[in-house]
């Protein structure tokens, strides 16, 4: 992880298409997931691709 200022500014590089809070928390519930499991990350960006 990074310091709190570099999250801040990554955090105010996100466009939010959906304003419901509930989709922003699983959104970052699942980017927390994925960064346990780094090759599980890489195959859901292969499969994207596809």
């Amino acid at each position: 992880m990074g310091s709190g200022s570099c999250i801040a500014k990554d955090a105010g590089a996100i466009i939010l298409l959906d304003d419901n809070f509930k989709t922003i928390i699983d959104a970052m519930k699942g980017v927390a997931r994925l960064s346990q499991r780094p090759a599980n990350a890489v195959l859901l960006i292969i499969n994207q691709h596809l």
